[in-house]
């Protein structure tokens, strides 16, 4: 929670479908806001139950949103290479710059003597959500009921997050405003509900994730061959090939060869005239995707990042899950659906196959 100059402006955000459904009062497990594949990817397990709690206190507040808070933050603790930690819940003792009056912040002057940030001259923001220790002083809850309420502390921060953004109305009416409030930039107001989007399953049973072709034609941590590109823009790739592309992008950086042009129409190569006994790819009905760099490296058996993604996806929930994984890696092959052979060496192969009554 930086202390930014503000405009003054009032700002507004069209909320996206999946979080309008949930601060309009959507019934069962749409008000509880079932995760998507990327939140239950994205953030770690004890924190994603901690938003949940933290907005469920708040009438008007989806979770999604406050999760989403903690990823444009710190990136739920993990800033600096910090990881979560169990004790507590505390990463480290992250600290921001004092606030100086530089760039788009306001100066701040010290108001607690240095003892949260370690500055007697200007206050720093603290902890996983980036308070201020004034802000604190008045907005810090005991998250974890352990008597002590420490913004280091990552469920204490979410619960005090989730107060400060519900407010003395005890509810959230407008809720670009509510962020508005935390970081007065609409530029965050965006980055935030982005994110949100991304968090909030677009079905009630959590079976799909959020992510749209336009979503990925754009993400920074996707990069496409020109043919893959061009099934993407063409809207008939299958939805589950986007959602775990989305939730793949959302981890790592990985660049796709292939989805449907440019793959034979059969295992193995060729088609159906050269080849009368095909067995017809995935690939052919936009089903399977061809994952050939991870982290910037070359797939490999010795290319740890790739090696993370294939066990992220081996444990999505159905039906995420892929179908067929292809990898380097033969002690994951005894797997339901994964496999390795001479073929799938240098890239991951992720497929889903036909639906009942599909083609």
């Amino acid at each position: 929670m930086k202390a930014l100059v503000g405009s003054g402006l009032a700002v507004t955000f069209a909320l996206p479908a999946g979080l309008a459904a949930v601060v309009a009062g959507a019934p069962s497990s749409q008000a509880r806001g079932v995760p998507s594949p990327t939140a239950v990817a994205d953030i770690p397990a004890p924190l994603l139950g901690a938003y949940q709690q933290a907005a469920a206190s708040c009438p008007g507040l989806p979770w999604p949103v406050l999760a989403a808070i903690g990823k444009v933050e710190t990136d739920h603790g993990r800033a600096g290479g910090a990881t979560p930690g169990q004790d507590r819940g505390i990463a480290s003792r992250i600290i921001g710059p004092p606030l100086d009056g530089s760039g788009a912040t306001a100066r701040v002057v010290d108001t607690d003597g240095g003892h949260l940030d370690g500055d007697a001259v200007l206050d720093r923001a603290v902890g996983p959500l980036q308070f201020l220790p004034g802000t604190w002083a008045r907005w810090g809850r005991d998250g974890d009921g352990d008597g002590t309420a420490d913004p280091f502390n990552s469920f204490d921060a979410i619960a005090s997050a989730g107060a400060y953004l519900c407010g003395n109305r005890g509810r959230v009416d407008d809720i670009s405003a509510a962020i508005y409030s935390y970081n007065r930039s609409p530029e965050y107001v965006a980055r935030v509900l982005a994110v949100a989007a991304r968090y909030q399953s677009r079905s009630a049973d959590g079976a799909t994730g959020a992510s749209t072709p336009a979503a990925l034609l754009s993400h920074p941590n996707l990069i496409l061959s020109a043919a893959a590109r061009a099934d993407l823009e063409s809207g008939l790739v299958d939805p589950r090939v986007v959602d775990v592309l989305g939730v793949a992008a959302e981890r790592l950086a990985i660049h796709v060869g292939v989805i449907r042009t440019g793959h034979s129409q059969c295992v193995g190569g060729g088609s159906r005239q050269t080849r009368p006994a095909c067995d017809v790819s995935e690939h052919w009905y936009y089903r399977g995707v061809d994952i050939d760099m991870v982290g910037g490296q070359a797939v490999s058996a010795g290319n740890a990042a790739a090696r993370a993604l294939a066990d992220l996806l081996i444990r999505l929930p159905p039906p995420l899950r892929p179908d067929e994984l292809g990898l380097p890696w033969a002690a994951l092959a005894p797997l339901p659906g994964v496999f390795s052979d001479a073929s799938h060496q240098n890239h991951l192969h992720v497929a889903y196959r036909v639906s009942a009554g599909g083609p």
